[in-house]
């Protein structure tokens, strides 16, 4: 398992880039800091279909003062600087989150997760987290006076130094506290450039022999209809659904299930994937050159940064998909069927998507 997640920032990051869900974002935050359903503003959230996924949102800096944005999907989220005073932010999920700079003053976390987050410096004097996990994450000069920390779990953060003057700990269970601290993932600003960094890594270790075999047994597995993720078990380190890097060029692989697979950096180019199940898979950075991919279900897909020169897609069914600055060039898309997608900074070239079935294609 890597521990870099460059794919994972950029495909979440970049996806509010493009103009419809800029605009969606902004008219939430509007319902959300007015009381208002900030939920049903967002719509469905390609690929978890999650009302309430704002993950990777940039919101560095904003002044987000009594927000109520109760049970949102925060995950690799930028609220750098952000000012949450008051805000109500119970029951959410803030994966590899950046707070740090944060105000919180006042603000209710409970019953909330929080894992893999920067917290450094964040002003939280005053706030309520009641119950709240809160796992490996960095609160390095945190302020935390007067905050009411009852029912946590806390385990593996940094919290030296952090200040909890007059802080309500009953209950608080506080395991393993580190004593230094390593992101696994990048701020938004410098996750372009560590994709370089991450895509070496996730394909050098293939060339171990304990994970090439393994990748052979996912893949014969997948071909079979089996839950190939078992086959992944003895060596993915803890992710199962790991193929980051995986080298499949020039592959037979028609008729694979590899539903919810991580591709990123994958090297797929010449594959033959007709008629493979394919989704719910994040291919960040992948390599789909001349790759076959007709009759292919891809729905609720992220096939983003990806190189899909020359790649066939007819007949294929192209729903929920980002192909956010991705290569089209040339692509073949007769036939398909392509639903609520979109090619919003793609190159695209010779593209073809005549006489493809279109419903909700955005650029």
């Amino acid at each position: 398992m890597l521990s870099i997640n460059a794919a994972a920032t950029v495909w979440r990051m970049e996806r509010w880039a493009e103009p419809l869900m800029a605009a969606r974002l902004e008219e939430a935050l509007e319902e959300a800091l007015t009381g208002g359903d900030w939920a049903a503003a967002l719509g469905e959230r390609p690929p978890f279909e999650l009302e309430t996924d704002l993950g990777g949102a940039p919101l560095a800096g904003r002044d987000l003062t009594g927000i109520d944005l109760t049970r949102a999907v925060l995950d690799f989220a930028d609220l750098s600087g952000a000012d949450l005073t008051g805000a109500a932010l119970l029951d959410v999920s803030a994966r590899h989150t950046d707070l740090s700079g944060a105000v919180l003053v006042d603000a209710d976390l409970s019953a909330s997760r929080l894992s893999d987050a920067r917290l450094t410096a964040c002003r939280a004097s005053g706030l309520r987290a009641v119950r709240t996990t809160v796992l490996t994450c960095d609160l390095s000069g945190a302020d935390l006076t007067g905050a009411d920390l009852t029912g946590g779990i806390w385990t593996g953060n940094l919290t030296d130094p952090a200040a909890f003057d007059a802080a309500v700990t009953t209950g608080m269970r506080n395991s393993h506290p580190a004593t230094t601290w390593q992101a696994t993932s990048p701020r938004h600003g410098e996750a372009l450039s560590a994709l370089a960094r991450e895509r070496d890594a996730a394909r050098a270790r293939w060339s171990d022999p304990e994970q090439a075999a393994n990748l052979e047994d996912v893949i014969r597995a997948a071909e079979r209809g089996d839950d190939w993720t078992d086959a992944r078990y003895p060596a993915s380190d803890g992710n199962y659904t790991d193929l980051q890097g995986a080298p499949l060029a020039g592959r037979d692989v028609r008729g694979v299930d590899l539903f919810g697979a991580e591709l990123d950096h994958a090297d797929l180019s010449g594959a033959d994937l007709t008629g493979a199940r394919l989704n719910k898979i994040t291919t960040v950075g992948a390599d789909f050159t001349g790759a076959l991919l007709d009759e292919a279900d891809l729905q609720w897909a992220v096939l983003s940064r990806g190189d899909f020169t020359r790649a066939r897609f007819r007949n294929a069914t192209v729903h929920h998909v980002l192909f956010v600055n991705a290569v089209l060039d040339a692509a073949d898309f007769t036939a398909a069927s392509i639903a609520d997608t979109t090619m919003h900074g793609a190159s695209r070239a010779g593209i073809l998507l005549a006489p493809a079935t279109i419903d909700g294609l955005r650029h």
